[in-house]
């Protein structure tokens, strides 16, 4: 009984383990390139194009900063914004994602990952694609997505970049914060917009359902 016992808590000590160095040991993905036929028709296929503004808004949800101080967004109906360390506006592309994607900085350059495929694209400084590849293990790639979106903070310095929401509706973030020794600055905000679009999204099915007893209610009435 003592053995058993003592066994058990082995293994629960190495799944903790096992989980802390999840967490802990920043994840890399291998990857392989695409052939430029490949690398074309991917592109023509989620409708890739470079843009030179960010007046399409729309929630975050997911971000990165470069060691230069480069802010990327990844925005919600499948773009992403670029801003260099002051806040200006630097680049952007559109995309039609079927899946969810993340995004982060390799050196200059920003990596875009689809878990739809297992791709990843390489944009370089001027919004250009670079490079297309493919990743070699598909689980691994995943678990790479799921934690540059579960990112909510990130330190840099003495800069805290950060997502923040009014609503705790859905996966996204309605505003983006960056706070230097106190002083805070908003970079990107649609919090407006974006808690009308949550309280719809709350309130539809309520209104449908409403209506629907209501016309079963009124039914009922008329048979007695």
């Amino acid at each position: 009984m003592r053995k058993d016992r003592s066994l058990y808590v082995c293994v629960m000590i190495i799944c903790v383990m096992g989980l802390l160095a999840t967490k802990l040991i920043p994840i890399e993905v291998a990857a392989y390139p695409l052939s430029v036929e490949e690398k074309d028709s991917f592109l023509e296929k989620i409708n890739w194009e470079s843009i030179d503004n960010d007046r399409y808004k729309s929630g975050i949800c997911c971000f990165d900063v470069a060691a230069d101080g480069s802010i990327a967004l990844g925005i919600h109906g499948d773009a992403i914004y670029v801003y260099d360390h002051s806040g200006k506006f630097q680049y952007g592309c559109s995309f039609r994602s079927e899946g969810t994607f993340g995004i982060e900085f390799d050196g200059k350059k920003l990596l875009l990952h689809f878990n739809r495929g297992d791709t990843v694209l390489f944009i370089d400084e001027n919004g250009k694609c670079v490079d297309i590849q493919n990743a070699d293990d598909p689980i691994q790639h995943v678990i790479l997505i799921n934690e540059i979106r579960d990112q909510t903070t990130k330190k840099i310095g003495d800069k805290t970049y950060s997502l923040e929401r009014d609503l705790n509706i859905g996966d996204s973030y309605s505003r983006f914060v960056i706070d230097e020794n106190g002083k805070r600055m908003v970079l990107y905000d649609v919090t407006s917009d974006h808690i009308v679009k949550q309280v719809m999204l709350v309130a539809s099915p309520i209104c449908f359902f409403a209506f629907v007893f209501y016309g079963l209610a009124k039914k009922q009435n008329k048979k007695e």
